[in-house]
């Protein structure tokens, strides 16, 4: 379900910012997630195309993110 997918995508979230700060790397590990769910009626094309589309959404905010914060 959505919920649980959501939680996976924080949770590979977590786990890349836990590793950011336990290391002195010399980039920063970030993670973009497109989740899209199945409509009926919509062709395998389309769900790609939608999952696509909100990967891109999520890189864009996660670089609005990090442009806010200074990083």
């Amino acid at each position: 379900n959505e919920w649980e997918i959501t939680r996976l995508k924080e949770n590979i979230g977590a786990v890349m910012e836990a590793k950011n700060r336990s290391e002195a790397l010399p980039y920063r590990l970030t993670v973009s997630v497109g989740i899209a769910k199945e409509t009926e009626g919509a062709s395998v094309k389309e769900f790609v195309e939608a999952a696509d589309k909100r990967l891109y959404e999520e890189k864009r905010n996660r670089k609005k993110q990090v442009e806010r914060s200074g990083a």
